[in-house]
């Protein structure tokens, strides 16, 4: 099950890359650069097309198809890399859960077909780059959120997850070299006298 998810993420990304306008060409308004380590991050303003999800983790690229077909058929210019919300970090790989999957888009477009728009405002994020296979994931968040509760910070639904190079057609395809940044949206504590 675990290689059809792959095969099948691999191949919509590499629709995606041929279908979109320009190519694979993105306009990524949110640059990641490499980092080491929790930072606080402001995160612009975007637009995401996302579809809503219930099921398991697992089954994230059969759902991510959904969209990609979506960005196809509109050919909907895109912002930057897929991205993940969460409303709580993933924990059981097997357990199903509300998420949803959506990548930025440049335009003012209607959603159709099981997807919607959905603005996001500015924000402070604690980010951390999490390096290697998704099955590890879960050091990364608790990393970010000790630094959060450390450094007196409250955390606020949802969390993200950034792409930036992980199964596609020009991503590598051994997952201990996928790079994804873990966003947590976080506002500072304000201290009861």
């Amino acid at each position: 099950m675990k290689k059809l998810a792959f095969v099948l993420l691999a191949l919509s990304m590499a629709i995606l890359a041929s279908c979109s306008p320009g190519g694979s060409k993105v306009v990524n308004t949110y640059k990641v650069e490499d980092y080491d380590g929790v930072q606080l991050h402001k995160v612009p303003a975007m637009r995401f097309a996302v579809v809503k999800v219930y099921d398991t983790i697992q089954n994230f690229p059969l759902h991510q198809g959904e969209l990609v077909t979506w960005l196809v058929t509109t050919q909907a210019p895109i912002d930057g890399s897929f991205t993940g919300f969460f409303s709580s970090k993933p924990v059981d790989q097997k357990m199903k859960f509300n998420y949803m999957i959506g990548v930025p888009v440049t335009q003012k477009v209607l959603g159709s077909s099981g997807i919607r728009i959905m603005p996001t405002d500015e924000m402070d994020c604690a980010c951390i780059l999490h390096r290697g296979s998704y099955d590890t994931i879960g050091k990364s968040y608790d990393e970010v959120l000790r630094w959060c509760a450390v450094n007196q910070y409250e955390t606020l639904d949802p969390y993200r997850e950034l792409y930036i190079s992980g199964p596609g057609p020009n991503d590598p395809v051994d997952p201990s070299k996928y790079v994804t940044e873990i966003q947590i949206p976080v506002r500072k504590r304000t201290q009861i006298r």
